[in-house]
C-alpha cells in the first residue's frame, strides 16, 4: 500500500515508541483486556498512551486492512477471504461476517493535524457499509457492526445536527458523539464475547505449549476443532475470571502437568497400551461420533431456516433504513427552503419596519421644505432642498413598495414551505419508527438465526471433533495391531532360524532340505522387516497425532527475541553491561532517599534491568527479522539460507565472540584444565554439566589446540550456540 508522505517522522509513531508501550504494559502486568482496549479505541490523543494507536497508522487506517487483522489477532479468524464472498474452504467464514467487522472501521481515515503536527486517526458520524458477493451477486445494504459470535450493534439513530462532538470542518479533526469503534474496544473486551476470550486464551497456550488448542491460531471455526473444545473453553473462562491478569494465566500454564511433560517418545514396548481395552474405546468414540453426525442434519435444517428468515429479515431493515435516509434528505432539504424563505421574509420585514419611519420623516420633511419654498419662492437653494427630500421620499417609498411586495409575496411561500416541513417532518418520522419496527423485528430475527447458526456450528465442531478423537483412537489399535503382527513375525523369523540351524547341524540333511529351510527362513526375516517396518512407521503416526494434542511436549524452538537474548547472555555481552552500569545504577537508586533498604535494592535491580535492556535491546531486530514467524502465529521451526549465513559468517556473531571485557571467549581461553574449560562451556551456553563424551571431545579439542586457545574457545563457543539443543531447549 502507499505510504504516507509526513512533513517528519514525530507526525507518527516509531517502532521504539510502540515496542517500550507494548514492554511497560507487559511489565506493568497490565491486564490483556486493558490493553487491548488502549489499542482498538486508540486515535492518538491520548498522551502517554499514544503509542497504541500505531496498530491503526502502520495499517494507514484501511477498513479492509484493519477487518482482517482485528479478526485474525483479536477474535482469531482470518476473514480475508471472505471480502468479496463467502469463504470458498470456510463454511463458517461468511461475507457477512467480514464486513459485520469492518462496518466498526469503516468511517475511519487519518487526519494530518497541521498545527499540532501530528498525525491522529478521525473517525466519520455517518457512512454506510454494503456489500455484495462477486460470485452470486447477493448482498446487504446498511450493514450493521457485529463482532464475531456477537449480535449486531444496535446503535442510536442521531440527527445530523447532533450527531458530533466536534463537527467536521476544514483543518478539523472530527470526534463523533457516538463512535462505532469505541463500541468495538468496548464490547470485544468486557469479557463476554466468546471469541475474544477464546482467541486470548488459545494464543498464550500457544506460547507456552509452541501449539495451540485450536491450530492454526487465526482459523477458528468448525471444521478446525480444538484438540478438546472443553479445554478451550475452561481455559478461557479462567482467564476471564482472573480479569486477564496475564502473570497468573500463564503461571498456571507452567504449573501445569501439559506443559512439564517430556517431548522424549517412548518406545512401543513403554507405552502399555492393551489392544483388547483401546478397541472398545474405539468402538465408544465412534458411536459418539455418529450420533453427533445424526444430530447435524436437523440443526443444519433449523439453520438454513432461520438464515433465511433473517435474510428477509435484512431486506426488510435495508429498506426501511433506505427510505429514513431518503425521508431525511428530504426533511432537509425542505428545512433549508423553509428557513432560506423565511429568512427573506424577515428581511423583507425588517426593511419594510426601517423604512416605514424614515418615509414618514421625510415626507414630512418634504412638506415642510414645500411650505417655506411657497413663503421664499425666490430661494434657489431651498427650492433645491426641498426637491431633494422629494426625490429622496419617492426613492425610499419605491424601495418601501418592493419591499411590501416581499413580504406579500413571501408570507405564503413561507406557509408553503413550513407545510411541507411539516409533511416531511411526519414523513421522517413515520420511516424512523419504520426503521424501529423493522429493527426490533430484525434483531428477534438475528438472535434466532445466531442461535440456531451457533448451535449448529458447535455441534460441527463437537463431530470433527470427535472425528480427530476417532482418527487418534484408529491410530493407537493400527499401531497396537502392526506392533502385534510384527511381534509374531520376529517369532516365526526366530523360530525359522533355529529349524535352519537344527537342518543345517544335521549330517543326514539333503542340500533341497537346507536350501527349503533357508529359503523359508529369509521369507520369514524378510516379512519381519517389513511388518517391523510398519509398526515403526505406525508409531511414528501415533507420535504426530499424540505431539498435537499435548499428550507429549512438542519441541519448540526459542523465540527471535528469546534467542538474541539468550545467545547475548551466554556470549557474556549481558554480564559485561551489568558490569559497567551497575555503578551508576546503585548511585541513582541511593540518590532517593525515601526509599527503605529493601525498597532501594530492589529499585537499583530494576534501573540496572532496564538499562542493560536499553544498551543491548538494538541488537534483537536482526534475529526478529531472521528468525521471525508471521506476526500473530505461533512460533515455528524452519531453517533458512540466510539464517545459515548470519550465524556461520555474519559480523554479529562473530564479534561477540571475539575475546574481550571477560566475555565467555577469553575466560575459556585462559583456563588450562580441560575439565574446568568443559564444564564452564556447557554450564554458560547450555546451562547443564557435559556427560564424559562432551568431556573427552572437549579435552581431545584443547590438547589439539595449544597453539591458539582463544581461536579454539571461540569454535568451541560457536559450535554449542548454533547447536540444535540450544535452539530448541536452552
Amino acid at each position: 500500500r502507499p505510504q504516507r508522505r509526513l512533513p517528519g517522522k514525530e507526525w507518527t509513531i516509531s517502532d521504539g515508541a510502540w515496542r517500550e508501550y507494548l514492554r511497560k504494559s507487559f511489565a506493568e502486568n497490565k491486564p490483556l483486556d486493558q490493553l487491548a482496549r488502549e489499542i482498538l479505541g486508540a486515535d492518538g490523543s491520548e498522551g502517554e498512551l499514544r503509542p497504541a494507536v500505531k496498530f491503526y497508522f502502520d495499517r494507514d487506517a484501511a477498513p479492509d486492512l484493519l477487518a482482517r487483522d482485528i479478526g485474525r489477532l483479536f477474535f482469531g479468524r482470518d476473514l480475508q477471504c471472505a471480502q468479496c464472498h463467502d469463504h470458498p474452504l470456510v463454511e463458517d467464514y461468511m461475507q457477512a461476517d467480514y464486513y459485520g467487522l469492518k462496518a466498526f472501521v469503516d468511517r475511519g481515515t487519518l487526519f494530518d493535524d497541521k498545527k499540532d503536527k501530528k498525525l491522529y486517526y478521525a473517525e466519520k458520524a455517518d457512512g454506510q457499509t454494503d456489500f455484495k458477493s462477486v460470485f452470486t451477486g447477493t448482498g446487504r445494504d446498511h450493514v450493521l457492526p457485529k463482532l464475531p459470535r456477537g449480535a449486531p450493534v444496535n446503535e442510536p439513530v442521531l440527527p445530523k445536527e447532533e450527531a458530533y462532538v466536534v463537527a467536521p470542518a476544514k483543518d478539523v479533526r472530527p470526534i463523533p458523539k457516538y463512535s462505532r469503534r469505541a463500541q468495538l474496544a468496548a464490547l470485544a473486551t468486557d469479557g463476554s464475547n466468546q471469541a475474544f476470550n477464546r482467541n486470548l486464551a488459545n494464543r498464550l497456550w500457544a506460547i507456552m505449549m509452541s501449539r495451540g488448542v485450536t491450530h492454526p491460531l487465526d482459523m477458528l471455526h468448525s471444521d478446525n476443532p480444538a484438540v478438546e473444545s472443553q479445554l478451550l473453553d475452561l481455559l478461557a473462562g479462567e482467564l476471564v475470571a482472573k480479569k486477564f491478569d496475564l502473570r497468573s494465566f500463564l503461571r498456571e500454564l507452567a504449573l501445569s502437568r501439559t506443559y512439564q511433560r517430556t517431548s522424549e517418545l517412548p518406545s512401543g514396548d513403554e507405552l502399555g497400551l492393551d489392544l483388547d481395552a483401546c478397541a472398545k474405546t474405539l468402538d465408544a468414540w465412534k458411536a459418539e461420533a455418529a450420533k453427533a453426525e445424526a444430530e447435524l442434519a436437523a440443526l443444519s435444517e433449523a439453520h438454513d431456516e432461520s438464515a433465511m428468515a433473517f435474510d428477509a429479515a435484512y431486506e426488510k431493515y435495508s429498506q426501511a433504513a433506505t427510505a429514513r435516509d431518503a425521508a431525511e434528505k428530504a426533511h432537509g432539504e425542505a428545512k433549508k427552503a423553509s428557513d432560506e424563505l423565511s429568512a427573506a421574509l424577515a428581511a423583507a420585514v425588517k426593511e419594510v419596519d426601517e423604512k416605514e419611519p424614515i418615509k414618514k420623516a421625510l415626507v414630512e420633511a418634504r412638506v415642510k421644505a414645500d411650505a417655506a419654498v411657497a413663503m421664499l419662492p425666490d430661494d434657489k437653494e431651498l427650492a433645491e432642498a426641498a426637491a431633494k427630500f422629494k426625490n429622496r421620499a419617492n426613492e425610499i417609498d419605491t424601495q418601501l413598495a418592493a419591499a411590501r411586495k416581499t413580504v406579500d409575496e413571501k408570507k405564503p411561500q413561507v406557509q408553503a414551505a413550513s407545510l411541507k416541513l411539516a409533511e416531511v417532518d411526519k414523513a421522517l418520522q413515520t420511516a424512523a419508527s419504520a426503521l424501529t419496527t423493522v429493527r426490533g423485528a430484525l434483531e428477534a430475527a438475528e438472535s434466532v438465526a445466531r442461535e440456531a447458526r451457533q448451535k449448529f456450528r458447535d455441534a460441527k465442531g463437537r463431530h470433527a471433533e470427535l472425528a480427530a478423537r476417532v482418527g487418534q483412537g484408529q491410530a493407537v489399535v493400527d499401531y497396537l495391531n502392526l506392533a502385534k503382527t510384527a511381534a509374531e513375525s520376529r517369532a516365526t523369523s526366530d523360530a525359522a532360524n533355529e529349524r535352519y540351524a537344527a537342518v543345517h547341524a544335521q549330517s543326514s540333511a539333503t542340500a533341497e532340505e537346507i536350501n527349503e529351510v533357508e529359503a523359508a527362513g529369509l521369507a520369514a526375516a524378510e516379512k519381519a522387516v517389513v511388518d517391523r517396518e510398519a509398526a515403526e512407521a505406525a508409531l511414528g503416526t501415533l507420535s504426530d497425532r499424540a505431539s498435537a494434542r499435548f499428550q507429549f511436549a512438542p519441541l519448540k524452538p526459542l523465540s527471535p527475541e528469546q534467542l538474541a537474548w539468550a545467545t547475548m547472555q551466554a556470549a557474556g555481552l549481558v554480564e559485561q553491561q551489568r558490569t559497567a552500569l551497575a555503578k551508576a545504577a546503585k548511585k541513582d537508586a541511593q540518590a532517593k532517599t525515601d526509599l527503605s533498604d529493601d525498597e532501594r535494592a530492589a529499585e537499583e535491580a530494576r534501573l540496572l534491568e532496564a538499562r542493560v535492556y536499553d544498551k543491548l535491546a538494538g541488537n534483537v531486530g536482526s534475529f526478529v527479522s531472521l528468525f521471525g514467524q508471521e506476526p500473530g502465529q505461533a512460533a515455528t521451526f524452519q531453517s533458512t539460507v540466510h539464517q545459515a549465513l548470519f550465524l556461520a559468517n555474519g559480523g554479529t556473531l562473530a564479534g561477540w565472540l571475539n575475546p574481550g571485557g571477560n566475555n565467555l571467549t577469553e575466560r575459556l581461553s585462559k583456563m588450562e584444565q580441560a575439565e574446568a574449560v568443559a564444564d564452564e562451556l556447557y554450564l554458560a551456553v547450555l546451562t547443564r554439566r557435559p556427560n564424559n563424551e562432551e568431556k573427552q571431545q572437549v579435552a581431545d579439542y584443547w590438547e589439539a589446540a595449544k597453539e591458539d586457545r582463544a581461536a579454539a574457545a571461540r569454535e568451541m563457543v560457536w559450535a554449542l550456540l548454533t547447536s540444535t539443543e540450544f535452539r530448541f531447549n536452552h
